[in-house]
């Protein structure tokens, strides 16, 4: 089976955190990475004139290129760091679609906002009809963009998605692809997923990241989110979203499932330094 991961990057701190991301595929898979640039494409990068959102567009071309070359197809976004489980991923069984991870807060009993409605008809009302999605009987999931399995059988998918780039519009797809791409599965009832397989490094503490690098089973991670831990007359929750002060103790927003075996990367965190920190002490 020929594979590859593959991301995209233009500017310098991007491309420094594919060559970080790289190093953890590296380490940690038997497989490569191949980062796309501007230039491999041909539109005319003018991202100063773009609709918000519109620059992913090259995630998309990115996905058709490498379906040219290769049978199976990981995309992972450039701030993406791969762990040790990272080639569990090849063993799922792929359709006419790509698989992508939940939404970064399923797996978790306490959610630090309120949980939208999807299958409400006001939620991306725009973009629903501009697909056509005309009912609201659909599996009410989100599904992030950031980590995407794919093969050749999923070429349509993604022409289909590419089509929506034509008029692009960031009212009806607000998150580009990511919005396009949850509206396609959502109107084809498409079921299947990767699941709770990644820890936001924008949202939770340094603390809990490295706590999950560092913790040698499944109880360990667990206690890292235990609910228990949670500070009497401290609005934990108000930390956690401001990013405030003593985050090491805080995060504990309770596992629904234990995951530790499954999670595969970590995502969110655009800064260097913290992408070197992980990537050491998984070394």
């Amino acid at each position: 089976m020929n594979r590859s991961f593959i991301t995209f990057a233009v500017g310098e701190s991007y491309e420094k955190l594919s060559e970080i991301l790289k190093e953890s595929i590296g380490l940690n898979s038997k497989y490569d990475l191949i980062v796309y640039k501007s230039e491999d494409f041909n539109i005319d990068y003018k991202p100063e004139s773009w609709k918000p959102g519109y620059i992913f567009i090259y995630k998309v071309l990115s996905c058709l290129k490498a379906l040219e070359t290769y049978d199976e197809i990981i995309w992972l976004d450039n701030d993406c760091l791969v762990t040790k489980n990272i080639d569990k991923i090849w063993e799922r069984k792929i359709d006419n679609y790509p698989l992508l991870p939940k939404h970064r807060f399923y797996n978790f009993e306490r959610w630090p906002h309120t949980k939208t409605d999807y299958c409400d008809p006001n939620f991306l009302k725009e973009g629903k009809q501009k697909v056509g999605l005309v009912d609201n009987d659909f599996n009410n999931l989100y599904l992030q963009a950031c980590c995407m399995l794919f093969n050749k059988d999923c070429e349509s998918f993604f022409k289909e998605v590419l089509n929506y780039y034509n008029d692009y519009n960031n009212v009806e797809f607000p998150h580009g692809d990511e919005t396009i791409i949850n509206l396609l599965i959502w109107k084809n009832k498409y079921l299947d997923n990767l699941g709770d397989v990644f820890l936001c490094t924008h949202y939770f503490s340094i603390y809990v990241i490295e706590g999950f690098i560092k913790s040698k089973d499944s109880e360990e991670y667990r206690r890292l989110f235990d609910i228990s831990f949670r500070s009497d007359s401290v609005d934990e929750d108000g930390f956690i979203l401001n990013h405030g002060v003593s985050l090491a103790n805080h995060n504990r927003i309770g596992l629904i499932e234990n995951n530790f075996d499954n999670l595969l990367f970590f995502h969110g965190s655009k800064r260097l330094d913290v992408h070197n920190k992980y990537l050491s002490l998984m070394k």
